[in-house]
C-alpha cells in the first residue's frame, strides 16, 4: 500500500488524533455533496457500458479527439501518459489528441490537419457544458464532421451534466454517445469518473484495476487510525511545513512521463485551496532534467520551499551503462552500472544537497508505476487534497475565483 515518509512529522498523540478527527468529520458532513469522488464503487458499477462504448470506438475510428480543458483534459492525459509513456501514440494504431485547453488557432490548426487524413470522432467533456475553450474546440471539429461524414452523429460523443449548459444540447438519439458527470463530483476530482476512463480506456489503459487500486486505498483508509492515514499525513505535514514558512511545494519524480500528473497535481492543489492569503503555493519539476535549469535557484536561491517527491520502488525496466567510458576519473571500475541505481543515486544526491539550503523532503512511496498504484496515487492526492483544504480552513470543492477573469471577458468582448 502507498506510504507516506516525512522523517521530520512528529508522532500525534491521542488527544491531538481525536481532535482532528472530529474537526475533519465535522467538515466531511458539511461538504459531503460534493465528495463524490469518493465514491469509487459507482464507477465500477458503470464501468461495462463504458468499456462497450470503448469497443465501439476503437473499432470504428483511427483518430479520437478528446476536446477538455482543466479537470476535463489533465486527469486523462496524466493516466495515459504515465502508463503508456508521452510516446503512446507511436506505437498504437489508435491515435489520441487534446485540444480545447486552449484558444491557441495554431493547435487547433494542427490538430484538424491530422484529422482530415484519418477517420476521426470527438469526446467533448465539460461538467458545466458551457467551457468557453471547449465549446470553440468542439464547434469547429463538429461543423468539420459533419460537412465531411453523413454520420457525423456516430463520431460524437459527450460527457457532461444532464441539467444545464450547452454541450448536453448536442445530446442524440444514438446509443453511448453520452456520459453523464455526476452532480456530487467536482471537475478537478472526477478523473476517476466517466470524465477521465473513457479517454483512458481507449488509449488501453486497465481501468478496471486503475479502480481497484483506488478502492483498495479508500478501504484501507477506513481501517487505519487517523495517526497512521497517509492522506492525513500528507495533509498535515504540508500545514506544518507553511507553518515554518515553507510557502511552496514542489511535487518531484524522475518519470518525465508523470508530467501531465504533476500537472493535474498543481491544479488540484491550488484550485482547491487557493481562497486566500496564506497558502502553500504548489509547483512541480521533474529530475534530473530540472537540476539543470531551476538547481542553482535551490541550492542558493530561496529556501521558503520543501519538495515531495514520488517513487516508485520497483522498476522492471534497466540499463546497464558503462560510467568508466564516460569519465574514467570519477568512475573508474563502474562499467555495468544499473542506469535504476544511478537515477536513484542522483535522487539521494539532490535531498542532500537542498538540505544544504534548508529545503526539507518527504515522499510519496509506491510499489511500481503500474494501473493499480496509480489508483492508489489518485485517490490519495484528491483525499489529502480534500484535508488539506479543510486545515486551512478552506472549501475544497468550489472555485469562485475561476469565475472573475470569465466576468471581464464577457464586459470586453464586444
Amino acid at each position: 500500500m502507498i506510504k507516506y515518509i516525512n522523517e521530520e512529522l512528529t508522532d500525534i498523540d491521542e488527544l491531538e488524533s481525536e481532535n482532528y478527527t472530529l474537526e475533519l468529520q465535522n467538515l466531511r458532513d458539511k461538504y459531503k455533496d460534493s465528495m463524490g469522488f469518493e465514491n469509487v464503487e459507482r464507477s465500477i458499477e458503470e464501468l461495462p457500458i463504458l468499456l462497450e462504448c470503448k469497443d465501439r470506438i476503437k473499432e470504428k475510428f483511427d483518430l479520437v479527439l478528446v476536446c477538455g480543458i482543466g479537470g476535463s483534459y489533465l486527469g486523462a492525459r496524466a493516466v495515459t501518459e504515465a502508463v503508456k509513456g508521452q510516446l503512446f501514440n507511436y506505437k498504437s494504431g489508435l491515435k489520441m489528441l487534446f485540444l480545447g485547453n486552449s484558444l491557441s488557432s495554431n493547435h487547433i490548426k494542427e490538430v484538424m490537419d491530422i484529422a482530415q487524413g484519418a477517420n476521426p470522432c470527438v469526446i467533448a467533456v465539460s461538467k458545466s457544458g458551457d467551457t468557453i475553450e471547449t465549446l470553440i474546440s468542439f464547434q469547429i471539429i463538429r461543423k468539420f464532421l459533419m460537412e465531411k461524414y453523413a454520420d457525423y452523429e456516430d463520431r460524437i460523443f459527450l460527457i457532461t451534466n444532464q441539467k444545464s449548459g450547452r454541450l448536453k444540447n448536442f445530446k442524440s438519439a444514438k446509443e453511448c454517445g453520452f456520459f453523464k458527470v455526476h452532480e456530487d463530483v467536482v471537475g478537478r476530482y472526477s478523473l476517476l469518473n466517466n470524465v477521465g476512463l473513457l479517454p483512458m480506456a481507449i488509449a488501453d489503459v486497465n481501468v478496471e484495476q486503475l479502480l481497484k487500486g483506488a478502492l483498495d486505498y479508500k478501504r484501507y483508509l477506513k481501517d487505519v487510525d487517523l495517526k497512521d492515514n497517509p492522506s492525513f499525513l500528507y495533509a498535515l505535514s504540508r500545514k506544518k511545513f507553511f507553518e515554518r514558512g515553507k510557502k511552496i511545494e514542489i511535487l518531484c519524480t524522475s518519470n518525465p512521463a508523470l508530467e501531465y500528473l504533476l500537472k493535474w497535481y498543481v491544479q488540484l492543489f491550488s484550485e482547491s485551496e487557493g481562497k486566500h492569503k496564506k497558502i502553500i503555493y504548489p509547483n512541480y519539476l521533474i529530475y534530473s532534467q530540472d537540476l539543470h535549469s531551476m538547481g542553482q535557484f535551490l541550492q542558493e536561491g530561496p529556501n521558503d520551499i520543501f519538495e515531495t517527491y514520488i517513487n516508485f520502488a520497483h522498476n522492471p525496466i534497466d540499463y546497464k551503462v558503462d560510467l568508466e567510458e564516460i569519465n574514467p576519473y570519477y568512475y573508474k571500475d563502474l562499467r555495468e552500472y544499473s542506469l535504476n541505481l544511478l537515477n536513484q543515486k542522483t535522487i539521494k544526491a539532490t535531498k542532500d544537497a537542498h538540505l544544504k539550503n534548508d529545503i526539507k523532503t518527504s515522499e510519496i512511496s509506491l510499489d511500481r508505476l503500474d494501473e493499480y498504484n496509480l489508483g492508489q496515487l489518485l485517490y490519495f492526492f484528491m483525499a489529502s487534497c480534500s484535508i488539506s483544504s479543510m486545515l486551512f480552513g478552506v472549501n475544497p470543492y468550489d472555485q469562485p475565483g475561476v469565475e472573475e477573469y470569465k466576468s471581464i471577458f464577457k464586459d470586453i468582448i464586444r
